[in-house]
C-alpha cells in the first residue's frame, strides 16, 4: 500500500476524530460507532475457529459504553443501563449453554472477553472526556490520544531506525525494544509537556500518565497482535486502507484508556 494511501486513509481518520470532538452527542455517536466496529471486527476474526454471539455482543458493547457515558456525566440514568448490561450478558450466557454447539465454553468466553476488554476499556474514554468536572471536555481526549500517537509513532521510527532486538518475537517480530523504549520516552515527554504548556492535567498527574498510557498502550497491541498471530490473520479490517481495521488502530488504546480513567478517578478523591 503507498504511502499517499496510508496518509489520505490516516488523514481522513484524524478529521472523524475531530469531528467526534465537536461536544458531547458527536463524541458519543463517533466513539461508540468505533466500538461497534472494534467489537465486529473481533468477533469476525474469531468466527475462524470459535461460534461466538455476533448480535448480542454488539448490542451488549452499545450499551456498556452509553452505561459509562452517563456514569461519567453523573447521571443516575447510567444504573438502569448497568443492569440492561447484566442482563444482556445472562442472556448472551443462556443461549449459548441452550444451543446444540459442542464448544460452548469457548464461545461464551470468546464472546464475553470483548465486553470486559475492549467494551469496558474503550468506554472508559467517556471518564476522560468529562474530566475533570463531569463537563465534556474535548482537549482531555486530545490530550491522552496525543501521548498515545507519540508513543506509537515514535516506537515505529526508532524501531525502524535503531531497533534491533525484538521486543516478542513470538507476538510482533518488528516490535523493537529500542522502539519501545523511545516510545515510551516520547509517550512521557508529551504527557509532560501537556501539563506545563497546555494544563490539562496538574505535573504530578502527567508524570503518572506519562508512564502509564505509553506501557499499557504497548501492552495493549502486544495483546491484540497475539489475538491476530493466533487466528492467523494480518489485520482486524479494511476500513482504513494501508492501516487496516479499527481494532488495529485502536489496539494502543483501550487498556491504556481503562487505566487513565481509574487513575483520574482516585486522583479526584484526593
Amino acid at each position: 500500500m503507498s504511502v499517499k494511501t496510508r496518509l489520505i486513509s490516516g488523514t481522513l481518520f484524524f478529521i472523524v476524530i475531530l469531528l467526534g470532538l465537536i461536544n458531547k452527542w458527536t463524541f458519543l455517536a463517533v466513539f461508540s460507532a468505533f466500538l461497534l466496529i472494534q467489537i465486529s471486527e473481533y468477533l469476525k476474526i474469531i468466527r475462524k475457529k470459535y461460534q461466538p454471539q455476533y448480535w448480542l455482543t454488539l448490542i451488549a458493547s452499545a450499551s456498556i459504553f452509553l452505561t459509562l457515558f452517563f456514569a461519567a456525566e453523573q447521571k443516575r440514568i447510567f444504573l438502569s443501563f448497568l443492569a440492561v448490561d447484566y442482563l444482556l450478558i445472562i442472556i448472551l450466557i443462556c443461549l449459548e449453554l441452550l444451543s446444540t454447539k459442542n464448544n460452548k465454553l469457548e464461545n461464551v468466553s470468546v464472546s464475553i472477553f470483548p465486553l470486559i476488554y475492549n467494551a469496558v476499556g474503550f468506554s472508559s474514554l467517556n471518564f476522560i472526556a468529562f474530566w475533570p468536572k463531569h463537563h465534556f471536555n474535548p482537549y482531555a481526549i486530545l490530550a491522552f490520544f496525543a501521548i498515545i500517537w507519540a508513543t506509537d509513532i515514535s516506537a515505529f521510527f526508532f524501531g525502524s531506525w535503531l531497533g534491533k532486538k525484538p521486543l516478542a518475537k513470538n507476538i510482533s517480530p518488528k516490535k523493537t525494544i529500542e522502539g519501545t523504549i523511545a516510545g515510551i520516552a516520547a509517550g512521557f515527554i508529551t504527557a509532560i509537556v501537556e501539563s506545563l504548556l497546555i494544563k490539562q492535567f496538574p505535573l504530578s498527574l502527567g508524570i503518572i500518565l506519562g508512564l502509564l498510557i505509553p506501557i499499557s498502550g504497548t501492552i495493549g497491541d502486544l495483546l491484540e497482535s497475539a489475538i491476530k498471530r493466533q487466528m492467523q490473520v494480518k489485520d482486524s479490517g479494511s476500513i482504513m486502507p494501508g492501516h487496516g481495521g479499527l481494532l488495529d488502530r485502536f489496539d494502543s488504546t483501550t487498556l491504556a484508556a481503562a487505566l487513565t480513567a481509574l487513575t483520574l478517578l482516585f486522583f479526584a478523591k484526593l
